[in-house]
């Protein structure tokens, strides 16, 4: 399994490969635009079975989703779902019929999508 975080500090998303081995491969930066991340959740978000990422961010009121787009070197292509109000954290995203992703923030209970 893999390793994912979010740096509140540095709005910083990375991710870091298990190696199978029992040690995890180098930092891969996702994103930097994360102003005050506070999590970061993995899920096949547009059911296309690549595995995206959404990060919740409290400084800037993001929640973001990085669409996995599956070329030969692992890149994602990042879009704001939707301003909320202090995101600290999200959880697991559903693709409803419209295309649009739609996730909850916790802490409102509002419909984010």
């Amino acid at each position: 399994m893999d390793v994912l975080s979010a740096s509140y500090d540095d709005g910083k998303i990375a991710w870091y490969a298990n190696d199978a081995s029992g040690s995890f491969g180098s930092q891969q930066v996702i994103s930097t635009l994360a102003d005050g991340a506070s999590s970061v959740y993995a899920a096949d978000v547009d059911g296309d079975g690549a595995i995206d990422l959404l990060s919740a961010s409290a400084a800037d009121d993001k929640i973001a989703w990085y669409l996995n787009v599956r070329s030969a070197a692992p890149t994602v292509s990042p879009t704001t779902v939707s301003p909320t109000t202090n995101a600290p954290s999200t959880t697991s995203p559903t693709m409803p019929p419209t295309g649009s992703p739609t996730t909850e923030s916790p802490t409102t209970g509002m419909h984010i999508g």
